[in-house]
């Protein structure tokens, strides 16, 4: 199958040379690898220079997975044959299938040419049921080896080997982790970016991309595409500050962090700073993953300013359930101000106490009243429809006081016990 090119005319011989001869050496001697990269980490990407440029020696052959509607042994085996060869007259019989893979299998061999499938988004294959897919796999590779290589591009690593029965020893064989971009090539992919979509982003502004980014090739892009700094609109300075400003930034790292449900629970607790011995396993996870490093700081500092924005607003919904039912979402800045005016209810808070608890201590000299203001405006609004109705005051002159009514109380008889 022919792979859509990047809009870029060319790689450095050095883009990601340490993994590209990692590949080589595994396809020398004829083994299989997983390459594991989480979404954004430009694994696709990778795999398209790969096939581009830098196994020019090899038959390489890419199949998405993602293309495939029906995830079946037959589906599969059709799609294999009908990329390699075309000429399979009968594709709905799967000896005949198997028969003219392994054909074109034995002619490569016989010239001696080394023959690398790649399934890319491999994780939809991981069904018991397709067992017998995988055996004939085991099959095609134990007759041609040292000229057959299997690369399986998938999120995250295959640790339950069972349902790939013989093919589990080989997809153990090699786990290679796609690491972030080098400064160098982050720098790269940013120039190129620019000469695709005609812009030109300041050095100052290519440099916080990058630190931001953690090397993520999708970060990279999407921040690249905010305004520079000084136009009108959401610019790349707030994005950097808040990234749920960009609605495709923040999918992108909603979908990341999908996909590691399994490490929620210890990526909280390196946001707030609580990591125990418990999370043991889960952070020599993260550090493959090159989302963390050996002292567990943070890789890509973005996602992890996302996951501080999320964790914390989702602190201050469980604080708030219990006492005021919200009917609109709220976001991150409305739930500081809300949380801390609930806590010192009936109260008059001062606005300089309010700008301290939403901006931090620096607020006071970087925050204008303004800026308070429409806040307080924007939460009015969202309150008109709590339950129990939340009466929020402004005091001129003083600040601001937050009342909720206390519930009434029933008939007198509904008390007793």
């Amino acid at each position: 199958m022919k792979l859509k090119p990047l809009p870029f005319t060319y790689f450095p011989d050095d883009f990601r040379k340490e993994t590209v001869d990692r590949i080589k050496q595994t396809i020398n001697s004829g083994e299989c690898l997983q390459l594991i990269g989480l979404p954004g980490s430009g694994k696709s990407s990778f795999l398209s220079n790969l096939l581009l440029q830098r196994l020019k020696d090899c038959q390489v052959f890419y199949f998405d997975l993602n293309l495939l509607p029906e995830k079946s042994t037959l589906a599969i085996l059709r799609f294999l044959a009908a990329s390699l060869s075309g000429q399979v007259q009968d594709l709905a019989d799967p000896q005949l299938i198997t028969q003219a893979i392994n054909q074109f299998l034995k002619e490569q061999q016989e010239k001696s040419q080394k023959t690398v499938f790649i399934f890319d988004d491999f994780q939809n294959l991981t069904d018991p049921s397709l067992l017998p897919f995988f055996q004939t796999l085991r099959s095609f590779h134990f007759h041609h080896r040292p000229f057959l290589t299997f690369i399986f591009a998938l999120e995250r690593e295959v640790r339950d080997y069972s349902p790939f029965g013989s093919l589990g020893t080989h997809l153990s064989e090699n786990i290679l982790f796609l690491p972030p971009l080098t400064q160098k090539e982050a720098l790269w992919f940013l120039q190129e970016y620019e000469k695709a979509v005609g812009i030109k982003l300041p050095d100052q502004e290519k440099k916080e991309i990058i630190a931001a980014s953690g090397g993520f090739m999708r970060t990279l892009k999407r921040l690249a595409q905010a305004k520079p700094s000084g136009q009108s609109g959401q610019n790349l300075k707030e994005v950097l500050k808040n990234p749920w400003l960009n609605p495709h930034l923040k999918y992108h790292f909603e979908q990341l962090l999908a996909g590691l449900k399994s490490e929620e629970t210890t990526l909280k607790n390196i946001v707030f700073n609580q990591i125990s011995p418990a999370d043991k396993e889960n952070l020599a996870v993260l550090q493959n993953l090159y989302l963390i490093d050996k002292d567990n700081q943070p890789i890509h500092p973005l996602f992890f300013q996302f996951l501080k924005q999320k964790f914390s607003q989702e602190k201050v919904e469980e604080s708030l359930d219990d006492k005021i039912n919200l009917k609109q979402r709220l976001t991150a800045n409305e739930y500081k101000l809300l949380k801390y005016l609930v806590e010192h209810k009936t109260e008059i808070c001062s606005k300089e106490n309010l700008i301290t608890t939403v901006w931090g201590k620096g607020g006071l000299s970087q925050v204008a009243n303004h800026s308070l203001d429409q806040l307080l405006y924007r939460l009015r609004k969202k309150l008109v429809s709590t339950s129990p109705t939340v009466n929020l005051e402004i005091i001129r002159g003083r600040g601001v006081k937050l009342s909720i009514p206390e519930k009434p109380k029933g008939p007198w008889w509904q008390d007793r016990e």
